[in-house]
């Protein structure tokens, strides 16, 4: 198994993108290690680093236009079994709205 960090130019169509990720790899493998082998590769994760020129906007405003859009329900209702290490086991945990979440506070 073999994780690599590999560069992916912008531009490729979808159609080639599997093709152009499978050739990265292989050739960014055989540099590395001096060979290649035709095994499936696995894309185990992936990073992206997106630009936007958006002015000034805080987390809270952006929260509150969400809220206005998907409105935040009263009582957490669902639940779902949650691992928590070996320790602990299995616990019943309520699923949480992603609203219900909030941003870092200045006045703590």
């Amino acid at each position: 198994m073999y994780e690599m960090t590999l560069p992916f130019t912008p531009g490729v169509p979808p159609a080639e993108m599997i093709a152009r990720l499978s050739e990265l790899f292989t050739n960014a493998h055989q540099q590395a290690y001096g060979y290649h082998r035709d095994d499936p590769i696995d894309l185990v994760s992936l990073r992206l680093r997106a630009l936007s020129s958006t002015g000034t906007i805080k987390f809270q405003d952006l929260a509150e236009k969400l809220r206005r859009i998907e409105p935040r329900r009263e009582s957490i209702d669902e639940h779902r079994d949650a691992y928590f290490g070996p320790k602990i086991g299995s616990l019943k945990t309520p699923i949480g709205h992603r609203l219900d979440i909030e941003g870092p506070r200045r006045d703590q």
